[in-house]
């Protein structure tokens, strides 16, 4: 039992601004470690952890990030080098998210050599702003100067509502891969505009580029409200004035968008 802030200084991050909380539970650790400064994952192999943790009323936050998590309460065991959240929730930006699942290779981030954070993750919340989440995504990429990070993270989303500009989501559930400049989203459904919606789509954030394709189907979607939530697309041809009724059809849409994450007209 202790502070958490007391473990850390055995596993010193740089990029760590704010680490607090209380940490129970059982250490279950056995290995040679000569040097952090010269761990290697050969060395990381070779550890065996059987460790289980409590953490309550946590808070982290990294450097150069405006985010700070905080409210942290879950458990936590390990297998070896993987970690193993069974039940984590926390508060991000006045929202509680629920995290469960497994992060592979935990202790290769102290690899200065090769670090990477691989994970598979389930993610619930009740609401999420996307041009919040795309921000905070963009500024972690344009602050962090660790370009030896290697991310591969694979998310379950369970969204209960969801703001994108003016389009308003429910029910929205989906399969993504997160990467350090990219998000691909292989498979979502989700409900709005009195219709449904399936499909992929994937998000670049390069330094002077940031694009947005995706593919969908739509099913019974009112077309008038369609075309004022996404600004009718950035035309004037066709515009949300010109269209009234349903639609039900396959679209592709690709484009670019600005600082703010809206479209960039053509």
């Amino acid at each position: 039992n202790g502070a958490l802030q007391s473990w850390a200084q055995f596993f010193p991050m740089d990029s760590i601004e704010i680490l607090s909380g209380n940490l129970a539970g059982h250490l279950a650790l056995s290995g040679t470690l000569k040097n952090l400064d010269s761990l290697t994952t050969e060395t990381i192999k070779s550890l065996k952890n059987n460790s289980r943790f409590s953490l309550q009323n946590g808070a982290l936050k990294f450097k150069n990030q405006s985010n700070t998590y905080s409210h942290i309460n879950g458990n936590i065991h390990f297998a070896d080098d993987d970690a193993i959240i069974d039940s984590v929730r926390f508060k991000m930006n006045k929202q509680f998210v629920s995290l469960s699942g497994r992060i592979y290779h935990y202790l290769s981030l102290l690899d200065n050599s090769r670090r990477q954070l691989k994970s598979n993750l389930t993610v619930k919340t009740s609401y999420l702003n996307v041009n919040d989440f795309f921000k905070a995504f963009s500024d972690n990429n344009t602050q962090s100067s660790d370009e030896s990070l290697n991310l591969n993270t694979r998310l379950q989303l369970a969204i209960d509502t969801l703001d994108y500009d003016k389009l308003h989501i429910t029910h929205l559930s989906a399969n993504a891969v997160l990467q350090k400049n990219a998000i691909h989203i292989e498979q979502y459904n989700f409900r709005s505009l009195e219709g449904e919606t399936t499909g992929s789509l994937d998000f670049t954030d390069l330094p002077n580029e940031k694009t947005l394709r995706i593919s969908a189907y739509l099913n019974h979607i009112n077309i008038n409200k369609l075309l004022v939530s996404f600004d009718d697309f950035g035309q004037d041809f066709i515009t949300h004035k010109n269209l009234n009724g349903y639609v039900t059809t396959n679209v592709s849409f690709a484009t670019n968008l600005n600082n703010s994450y809206k479209i960039i007209p053509e």
